[in-house]
């Protein structure tokens, strides 16, 4: 699918992001029968080790600091959007056909 990924992202990381966001499951990484394995062994993992993962032996390139379970001072702050009511018109049977097939 056309995308619009700037120069910042690395050909490996588009092309991962890329072959997620396809419409059709059975044409999507990881979306037919070998599911996680296609992604783990799409070139931007190469290196990863996903065994490690698993048994948790990896170290976290960082750690957050958090006070309690229910800290979230390290998510940005959206409130500014609550109070926002959508504007416009419902999709027309027309428009939302066009979201039929994804």
């Amino acid at each position: 699918p056309a995308t619009s990924m700037d120069d910042f992202i690395s050909p490996e990381a588009r092309d991962l992001i890329s072959s997620m966001l396809v419409a059709d499951p059975f044409a999507r990484l990881g979306g037919y029968a070998r599911a996680e394995h296609d992604i783990q062994e799409h070139d931007w993992f190469t290196g990863f080790d996903f065994d490690k993962l698993a048994n948790k032996e990896l170290t976290p390139p960082w750690t957050p600091e958090i006070t309690d379970p229910l800290d979230v001072s390290n998510f940005d702050n959206w409130d500014h959007l609550k109070d926002k009511k959508r504007e416009g018109k419902p999709l027309t049977q027309e428009e939302q056909k066009l979201f039929e097939d994804f």
